[in-house]
């Protein structure tokens, strides 16, 4: 058992880092939006309260990438929480605050995606973490 050898889990990293980066930038492009929002549509929270939530939801996500970066022990959980946060946090808050008919219309859509989305998220959190595991026995054997 000593000539098997790991593959490289580098890439993992790199693909978390990717993950919340992209999840960090819509977070910014949403607290930038919150500063100047369009006179023509209605927004469904005060633009201060946006611009606050976006900017905290966006440090949360830069926590998360700096963490991954160091290869910090929770940074998988924390990233994932994270992820999974935001998710939970946008589908409640569409449903909580849709005023059109056309948001109410498309409510059903978006909370199938982002429960299709968040189960892919979790089963690859949870497959890492497994994979983690089993690298962990893995060295403790050699």
């Amino acid at each position: 058992m000593a000539d098997r050898e790991l593959p490289p889990r580098r890439w993992r990293r790199w693909r978390w880092i990717a993950v919340g980066g992209l999840l960090l930038l819509i977070n910014v492009g949403a607290a930038w939006h919150a500063l100047a929002p369009p006179q023509q549509v209605p927004t469904s929270l005060l633009s201060a309260l946006e611009f606050v939530v976006a900017g905290l939801w966006a440090f949360g996500f830069a926590v998360a990438i700096v963490s991954v970066w160091r290869r910090a022990p929770s940074a998988r959980r924390l990233m994932l929480g994270a992820a999974l946060g935001f998710v939970l946090y946008s589908v409640a808050r569409l449903a909580i605050f849709a005023r059109a008919d056309y948001d109410r219309g498309r409510l059903p859509f978006l909370a199938i995606a982002l429960a299709i989305v968040m189960a892919v998220v979790l089963i690859a959190g949870i497959a890492g973490l497994m994979a983690e595991r089993k690298s962990h026995e893995f060295k403790r054997k050699d």
